[in-house]
């Protein structure tokens, strides 16, 4: 039986006049097949035909597993040959010879292309990447289910990462802390970020040797893993007590938040969310230090579609999911940036992470 993603993958190809579509990316391969790995340099394919029939062309070291994660039909071939063997195998199994064929053009290599076309010469490529990342742009039931869960994980890891702080820490300590949970919970979904004192101003900075001193601001930007579904979690504290003007600049940060939250309603663009939020941080006089979009998709992975910006005049759609993460980064001083992600549902945004607000590190450890 085939997984819902593959059912809707099979009526696009229908609607777009299309005998398949063959996917490469590893990721797409697992939305419609279930099945998970890393095939480094070897070939990882998926099949998904216009009349419903799904194929997985693997690595032999990767048969077991397929066979055993998905329903799909197992094609594997040895070390020793060329896979494009194993793939016109699929095909011809699959009734696929000629005819318009769907592929990933902005994950398909040239060579890949060359080797994929030069096996089944009788079929013509379209893309289809865009049509694959619209079927993921909103969630089904199973897969906001799936979100939740790794948003619990994500809210236990910033409960436990404040726990641990120490003076004296360094950053990269926080982060090995953080990773363990993680990986112990079901994964990282992107590398952790920790950032202390002034390198808070960085907005993707690395983790390094800085060391937690009293009065640092402390971000973290971690994500879990749940049956493959990501979380994304930003908190900013003061690591004991904060200055006037730490304050004043998380404040405008949870206020420009809360002022997206409120701009998510379904059939409004989503432009408004990030505009919502940029006004807020503009009218407390930190405009400037708002330097990047208010917010990513998420979902199998950790940025996806929408981009929420404010030019992105897409209306918001019930099933959707994206972070909201407004940010204010001033050299020298430091940076905030409070960061959830939420569903769109026809009552509004449901936050998928729930650990508190708060400037303050004891209010996230009362439980």
């Amino acid at each position: 039986m085939l997984n819902q993603p593959a059912l809707r993958l099979a009526e696009t190809l229908r609607q777009m006049g299309l005998q398949a579509a063959y996917l490469v990316n590893k990721v797409n391969v697992f939305y419609v097949t279930a099945f998970a790995c890393h095939p480094h340099e070897r070939h990882l394919g998926a099949l998904v035909t216009a009349d419903e029939h799904v194929s997985l062309v693997v690595p032999e070291l990767e048969g077991e597993r397929a066979r055993a994660a998905t329903t799909a039909t197992v094609y594997t071939y040895a070390d020793t040959e060329d896979p494009f063997f194993a793939v016109r195998r699929c095909f011809d199994e699959a009734g696929v010879a000629s005819g318009r064929l769907g592929v990933e053009k902005g994950s398909m290599t040239v060579r890949t292309w060359e080797k994929l076309f030069g096996a089944l010469p009788h079929l013509v490529g379209e893309d289809v990447t865009d049509a694959i990342a619209g079927l993921r742009l909103l969630k089904t039931e199973d897969e906001q289910e799936r979100l939740r869960r790794a948003g619990q994980i994500a809210d236990q890891a910033v409960a436990m990462a404040l726990s641990k702080l120490r003076a004296g820490m360094t950053e990269a300590d926080l982060v090995a802390e953080i990773d363990l949970f993680l990986i112990r919970n079901g994964g990282l979904a992107f590398d952790t970020a920790v950032l202390f004192g002034e390198n808070s101003a960085l907005p993707h900075g690395q983790s390094g040797s800085r060391a937690l001193r009293e009065g640092d601001f402390v971000l973290l930007d971690l994500g879990g893993i749940y049956e493959g579904y990501c979380s994304d979690i930003t908190r900013t504290i003061v690591f004991c007590e904060p200055s006037f003007e730490q304050r004043t600049v998380f404040d405008a940060v949870l206020d420009a938040q809360r002022a997206a939250l409120d701009a998510v309603q379904a059939g409004d663009p989503l432009a408004q969310v990030d505009t919502q939020a940029r006004a807020l941080i503009a009218s407390r006089g930190y405009g400037e230090y708002f330097i990047h979009r208010v917010g990513h998709g998420l979902g199998l992975e950790a940025h996806e579609l929408p981009s929420v910006h404010g030019l992105n005049q897409e209306p918001i759609q019930v099933g959707m999911v994206f972070s909201i993460e407004p940010g204010i980064y001033i050299p020298g001083l430091g940076g905030v940036r409070i960061e959830d992600c939420v569903i769109v549902t026809e009552r509004g945004p449901e936050l998928l992470t729930r650990s508190p607000h708060s400037i303050c590190p004891a209010d996230y450890l009362s439980d």
